[in-house]
């Protein structure tokens, strides 16, 4: 196992080693907040009330769902489909450990850092713009807030691999994998809080795996579940895990079979 943790270790000396790179991804990455802030601030121009929310309390919902999506891992279908694309998977095939598991490490310390970055210019620009002015966070369920941010990583994951692995298919696969970025990152809740859907819509979405890593995660914080709700969620999403890996092997089992590189 240690050999997968020396992953973790490894991004976080790269980060501060690139760090050029790392500064230019947190300000891209900040760009998007921002444009959602503005978005949002837009609509609360014309409206005191959007479904439940006030202004303060959408602005810090729209903050934690974006700071719990850091950990969302289903980007990593773009690096496994280039591997797959472009032979650099041979390589890894042939290391004496297990190319998933070593994948994962190595994303969650970039992401390690990536939040650390984050965070301190999230101290910094929330008093002016007036987050968490008012708005009541449940620091009570914040081993809950943990333990959702890791199974939201580990499903947000396999998704990824499931569409990365998708390459093995489908000769042009990049253009899809965009599609079912913006898709995913819909039903995630990082656009439109998964709330303010109708009733039954908003039931079924916030069941499906996407809402494990941006929705849920930051509902608990804000204070709109209990522990029963909670509980329960937790059992939907780790039955979801237990499907997606399945599936993962089995397609992933499938690609191989189909897998040809030469001179890699």
């Amino acid at each position: 196992m240690n050999k997968y943790f020396e992953g973790i270790k490894i991004q976080v000396l790269s980060a501060y080693q690139f760090r050029f790179n790392t500064v230019t991804n947190l300000f891209f990455w900040n760009l998007n907040i921002i444009a959602a802030f503005m978005f949002w601030m837009v609509i609360f121009q014309q409206n005191d009330i959007v479904g439940q929310y006030n202004r303060q309390e959408m602005l810090t919902f729209i903050l934690l769902i974006k700071v719990t999506s850091m950990f969302a891992f289903h980007m990593i279908c773009i690096q496994i489909s280039q591997l797959i694309k472009e032979g650099g998977l041979s390589y890894h095939l042939l290391l004496p450990q297990n190319f998933f598991l070593q994948l994962y490490y190595k994303t969650f310390g970039s992401k390690i850092v990536d939040l650390f970055l984050a965070l301190i210019l999230f101290t910094l620009i929330m008093p002016v713009i007036g987050i968490l002015q008012g708005v009541s966070i449940d620091f009570s369920k914040i081993g809950y807030f943990i333990i959702a941010i890791i199974i939201g990583s580990i499903i947000s994951y396999l998704i990824g691999v499931i569409v990365g692995i998708l390459a093995f298919f489908v000769q042009e696969v990049f253009s899809i994998i965009w599609i079912v970025l913006v898709v995913i990152n819909f039903l995630s809740g990082q656009f439109i809080p998964l709330d303010l859907f109708p009733d039954r819509i908003s039931t079924i979405v916030t069941l499906l795996p996407f809402s494990s890593f941006g929705f849920f995660p930051a509902r608990i914080l804000i204070g709109g579940l209990n522990t029963t709700d909670i509980l329960r969620y937790f059992i939907v999403y780790l039955g979801w895990c237990g499907i997606l890996l399945l599936f993962s092997h089995w397609l992933w089992k499938q690609g191989l079979k189909k897998y040809t590189s030469v001179g890699a």
